[in-house]
């Protein structure tokens, strides 16, 4: 089974992230799978039947030293799998098969990490010598395999894989799991009865009728020449017998079951009616013709041409914007016969330059005198006349042997989208020449032919894919023009008749190129000529958009061209699809075919060099740098002029004048909306000519216009994009407007850099423009430090001029202005000043501003300042202004020590205003307020239970690095202080798993043993124990790990492998320990000298509860041996110091002589026997290691000297 259908078959069983981590691991998994056996001993087979030797895999590999690691890629040409490993100094990466790569390049780019690599004679394996100790991760995504080297600096866990290769793997599961559902619904359906098709064809109409097997949605939708039916459930539907049964008005007939649907789709005539209605479990629906009668009684295989001939009315096609019908063309007369006369070779087919002006348009007049032209069509309704089309004009093509009958009927131009592929389908039923290239934005069909083109299909898809669709006709032929929503790239290729264009990205048949080559002709005149096998017709067509003509040759399969474009001085020939495209410069230039070549020429000769051409020149494509110039006076006469009277003649001007005039006419309503600071009509108008006016839309004057609009309606980024026009890039202006865009979006120090570096001074603009320019210079240059340039350009500011509705602003900037020269008590006056003004945006920053500096000096208290800061974050809201405010509630809550509001209001501010400088300065603020909070214990003055739900409601603010794992180990603590002990293992976990590694590892590893432990799970601490397991740790950090798996092992009921653990250590704690745990295996006399010995080595005054408890238990044990001896011992020592304790009378009870026992004697040992020693072993590791111990109340900073016996060599921790 290869990897994908492992990963499928895996995805139908454990879903979405399943196989995402499948797609990760597959090559692992086949690997394992497919690892070979070990040898047997077995004869060797002879050379012929041992199998063959699979081929090399390929593979590229790419290295990277960033981000403090270094970084291996292997991208494989197939699913292959690796096993990396170090040894002596040396990585190892071994593949099951041989890999071709080249790797010598790998010691230059890995040389801080690398001394040398090599590869396997077999390519099985790469070998590097390391140059320093580095800590190897490996990981496996599809084809590829990152290797990552980790020097002893690294922190953290090791590097994810990238964004891009995360997302493909994402896409290649979910392609999985549709695939898998697509699949099981299929297979569901096949299960379901299927739904049958009836077909009836009645004198005036046709019936199909859909027969349920349940009751079931039904949707019906009808675009153009496409009727889809929609079945809400899964079935299936055979359409074989109903195939041959169609009327002559529907022409096909599918069914497609999907996941959730039966859908049936149909290709029915624009003319014809569809009603639909329901009836007794079937769905029905009629389909009639307008204006025609369908054919009784179906129609056979045989007789499907006949049913596809054109009916009287021509089908009706949906008219876009600057689409024009193609109207149909009555066949051409036929001559009479007459006898063929000996004639020279056939004279070549010619197409001049310049057209000999013809007295009527003759193409068009057999269209209005056709037969065909009974039926009305769509622009016979309006009086208005049709529409000019764009000449075509084609040569004569030479006699042909034999005239070919008219055709059968339309050719139905269709076109289908395919994700960002857009494909063209022209199914001609003869051989049709023909052309294909782009200009601009427009694509061109070119094709010779007599019959008529319906572009009905192409219409229906026309929304969002193509702006306008035409089409033009001459004797011979039609050209059609298709104005392109997108840029896109043309492929021209064939089916059989048919041609296919192909629109994409990226040009996916390339076309053959052909090549110019310099001759002479008869009359020893320079011509250029091309081989063009089997050309077709020369056609002259103009373009309306460019206002120039092209002269055009078709030509069969497959598709030829021009690859690049060539100048010359009389011509260009132009890059195509298919088909040759000149473009005359000079008058008189001529194209002819001859036999299997194109001739280019004139009648006194080309003018052409050896080289016959020069490339495109790169000046050509170099714009002339725009500006966005303002005629002052104009401004001037435009601002003073009556509104309604100045707008009412500039738009009757635009309307009066042509087309291709109205642009100009348009700009001047333009510039009048702004003297008049109308922002919103300027924009609506600049919005329009973009639309209308392809070529002006390329111009950057346009965009420059739109993006100043933009500014002075507040739209920062709109502007920004207006101004990344390549035509406007260089522009001398355009620094100072972008520095003004940026200054707006809050990006002052851009802006600053951006207003430095600005050739040009505001004061060349109008006055409300330079003053929007003026204040946000201004604006960034105090936010940026640069008092002096902002104290310049507020002068330059004074000196234009202030209007009295600009005045609250002045005083504004003043009054910043002030603040930053240190002039506090100045400042208040001016924001006073500020916040009496009308202007509220004005109004809300200087009360911001005045609060701040009052609070400054003093002259406001916190809480004062608090109270009046919540009314302002409350009043305005929205914009910088709203992120000052916060920034300075935030702090001010947090230095209160109302950390909660502090950190709510900090998550606002950033949720609000990510890109704001004072919201970031607030946040390392506050950041380190969260810090001191738990980390130097003023969390610890809170109640437990409010300290950790404020931590786990902004955990999210926890630092990276070593301070946040303390505050994660510190939060453990508390947890398991108030008996939370899942959720602090839960949280010692996660360290382990993914932060920590070596001795800090194996440390935390010890609290999560211990949490276990309280948790009385001694399975789980021994597993934790064992899984951080390292060879050299501190003495003391090994013998408390020891302490801890006796400890579970004694839980365990496995006394051996407890004793066994702690056999070299010899400290108190190590020894009572021993004695629980003999007592526990009830080993009762090794226990009670266990224990008389531990209470000996700690016994210096008071006897404790501990020591009192363990020499009762030690004279139970002495009594159930019957050691009347130790009992003796045990009384003698220890009378004196019990006398006088709460276990006074039970020592003198459980020492009595075995005759004098009675029942409070089996009550006592009860009670001391069935006392749990856990508490005492966690008391007493408490006392020992009281830093390291989870939920220790009172934690010190000193610790008992170790005691530690030389008990053997040192063993794993």
């Amino acid at each position: 089974m290869d990897g994908n259908a492992w990963c499928v078959r895996r995805l139908t069983r454990a879903g979405l992230t399943a196989a995402l981590f499948c797609h990760v691991s597959v090559a692992a998994v086949e690997a394992q799978t497919a690892r070979p056996a070990p040898p047997a001993a077995a004869p060797v087979a002879p050379a012929a039947s041992a199998a063959p030797t699979p081929p090399a895999a390929k593979a590229d590999v790419a290295a990277s030293t960033s981000g403090g690691h270094a970084r291996l890629v292997f991208s494989f040409d197939q699913p292959l799998s690796a096993e990396v490993k170090v040894t002596g100094g040396v990585l190892v990466i071994s593949f099951p098969r041989a890999v071709e790569m080249q790797v010598n390049q790998l010691t230059t780019q890995l040389s801080d990490y690398v001394t040398a690599v090599r590869r396997d004679p077999d390519g099985k394996s790469l070998r590097f010598a390391l140059s320093q100790r580095v800590t190897v991760n490996s990981m496996e995504a599809g084809e590829r395999l990152f290797v990552d080297l980790l020097p002893d600096s690294w922190r953290g866990g090791p590097p994810g894989l990238p964004n891009e290769i995360v997302e493909e793997l994402t896409r290649r599961a979910r392609d999985a799991e549709r695939r898998a559902r697509l699949a099981e619904a299929q297979r569901v359906a096949r299960a379901l009865p299927p739904v049958t098709v009836r077909v009836g064809n009645h004198p005036t109409f046709s019936r199909f009728v859909f027969s349920l097997p349940e009751p079931v949605g039904v949707a019906i939708d009808r675009a153009g020449d496409r009727l889809t039916l929609r079945i809400a459930k899964p079935f299936t539907a055979e359409l074989k017998h109903v195939r041959d049964a169609l009327p002559p008005f529907v022409s096909e007939i599918e069914a497609d079951t999907g996941a959730d649907e039966l859908v049936f789709r149909m290709a029915v005539s624009p003319q014809a009616d569809v009603r639909a209605f329901r009836e007794e479990g079937t769905y029905v629906l009629d389909l009639t013709m307008r204006g025609g009668q369908p054919t009784p009684g179906g129609r056979s295989s045989a007789a499907a041409p006949a049913a596809r001939a054109p009916s009287a009315a021509p089908p009706s096609a949906m008219v876009l914007p600057g689409n024009v019908p193609t109207p149909p063309l009555a066949p051409p007369p036929v001559p009479p016969m007459a006898m063929p006369m000996p004639a020279p070779p056939p004279a070549p087919r010619l197409a001049s330059a310049p057209p000999a002006p013809p007295a009527a348009p003759a193409v068009m007049a057999p269209a209005a005198s056709a037969p065909v032209a009974a039926a009305p069509l769509p622009v016979e309704r309006s009086p208005a006349p049709a529409p000019e089309h764009p000449p075509v004009e084609t040569a004569e093509p030479a006699p042909r042997p034999a005239a070919t009958p008219g055709p059968a009927g339309p050719v139905a131009v269709q076109a289908r989208r395919a994700g960002g592929t857009i494909r063209i389908l022209v199914p001609f039923t003869k051989e049709t020449p023909g052309a294909v290239f782009q200009r601009g934005d427009t694509l061109w069909l070119v094709f010779d032919t007599l019959e008529d083109v319906a572009l009905a299909g192409l219409q229906a898809e026309a929304a969002g894919i193509f702006s306008s669709v035409d089409a033009s006709r001459s004797r011979s032929g039609i050209a059609v023009r298709i104005g392109l929503e997108r840029a896109s790239l043309a492929s021209a290729g064939r089916d059989g008749l048919a041609w296919i264009v192909t629109l994409a990205d990226t040009v996916l048949e390339p076309p053959r190129p052909v090549h110019l080559t310099r001759a002479s002709d008869q009359g020893d005149r320079l011509i250029a000529t091309v081989d063009f096998p089997n050309a077709g017709s020369v056609h002259r067509l103009t373009d309306p958009l460019a206002g120039d003509t092209l002269l055009v040759v078709t030509g069969a399969g497959p598709a030829r061209s021009f690859v690049q474009q060539r100048d010359f001085v009389e011509f260009s020939a132009l890059a195509g699809s298919h088909g040759l495209v000149v473009q005359p410069i000079a008058d008189d230039l001529q194209v002819t075919i001859s036999g299997d070549s194109v001739a280019i020429g004139r009648p006194f000769g080309l003018q052409l060099s050896a080289g016959l051409a020069r490339p495109p020149s790169v000046q050509r494509m170099v714009r002339r740098p725009r500006t966005i110039a303002f005629d002052l006076e104009l401004w001037a006469a435009d601002e003073r002029a009556a509104f309604r009277d100045r707008e009412s003649d500039l738009l009757a001007n635009a309307a009066a004048v042509h087309e291709t005039q109205r642009t100009a006419k348009r700009l001047e309503l333009v510039r009048f909306y702004m003297a008049q600071q109308r922002w919103a009509e300027a924009k609506s108008v600049l919005d329009a000519i973009v639309r209308q006016d392809r070529r002006i839309a390329e111009d950057g004057t346009i965009q420059g216009l739109r993006g100043v609009v933009a500014i002075m309606m507040h739209r920062p980024a709109d502007a920004l994009r207006e101004f990344s026009h390549p035509a406007m890039s260089a522009a001398p202006d355009i620094a100072m407007w972008r520095a003004t865009a940026l200054a707006m979006d809050g990006r002052s120090k851009e802006a600053h850099d951006a207003f430095e570096a600005a050739d040009v001074s505001p004061a060349t603009l109008p006055n409300p423009l330079a003053r929007a320019v003026l204040t946000r210079a201004v604006s960034a240059a105090l936010d940026s430090g640069a008092v002096d340039r902002a104290d310049k350009h507020l002068a330059e500011l004074q000196e234009i001029g202030v209007p009295p509705e600009a005045e609250q602003q002045f005083a504004l900037l003043r009054g910043r202005l002030l603040e930053a020269r240190g002039q506090e008590r100045d400042a208040l006056i001016a924001y006073a000043r500020a916040a009496n003004g009308p202007d509220l945006p004005s109004r809300a920053d200087a009360d911001q501003r005045h609060l701040a500096v009052r609070h400054k000096l003093g002259d406001i208290d916190r809480k004062a300042a608090i109270e009046e800061l919540e009314a302002q974050s409350y009043a305005w809201r929205g914009d910088d202004i709203e992120a000052r405010t916060l920034a300075l509630l935030a702090k001010l809550y947090a230095d209160q020590g109302q950390f909660r509001d502090a950190f709510t209001t900090m998550r606002l501010a950033m949720r609000v205003h990510p890109r704001s400088e004072s919201v970031r300065g607030m946040q390392d603020d506050v950041a380190r307020h969260f810090e001191r909070l738990f980390l130097e214990g003023s969390a610890d003055q809170m109640k437990a239970v409010d300290a950790l739900a404020l931590y786990y409601d902004f955990r999210d603010m926890t630092p990276q690095g070593r301070r946040g794992d303390e505050i994660i180990r510190r939060l453990a603590d508390r947890l398991a202080g108030m008996d939370l002990l899942d959720q602090a293992a839960s949280l010692l976990q996660h360290q382990i798993d993914r932060r920590l590694t070596g001795a800090a590892r194996s440390q935390v590893a010890a609290r999560l043993a211990l949490v276990h432990l309280m948790n009385r799970k001694p399975a789980a601490a021994l597993q934790v124990l064992r899984t951080t397991r390292l060879s050299e740790l501190p003495e003391e950090l090994r013998n408390q790990r020891y302490l801890l798996e006796a400890r579970a092992h004694a839980d365990m009921n496995r006394p051996e492998q407890a004793m066994e653990m702690i056999a070299g250590i010899r400290t108190p704690e190590a020894e009572m320990l021993r004695a629980d745990i003999l007592w526990g295996a009830q080993r009762h006399r090794e226990s009670a000298e266990q224990s008389e010995r531990w209470v000996a080595s700690r016994s210096a005054g008071a006897l404790g509860d501990e020591e009192r408890r363990h020499i009762l238990r030690a004279a139970i044990g002495y009594a159930l041996v019957d050691d009347t001896l130790g009992l003796d011992r045990l009384r003698g020592r220890y009378r004196a110091a019990m006398r006088g304790t709460p276990d006074e009378r039970a020592f003198d009870v459980v020492t009595s002589p075995i005759e004098a026992r009675g029942v409070e004697y089996r009550e006592i040992a009860k009670s001391i026997a069935d006392r749990d020693t856990l508490d005492a072993f966690l008391k007493n590791y408490r006392e020992r290691y009281p830093t390291e111990t989870p939920g220790a109340s009172q934690p010190t900073a000193s610790t008992p000297q170790q005691q530690s016996g030389a008990g053997g060599a040192p063993r794993p921790g």
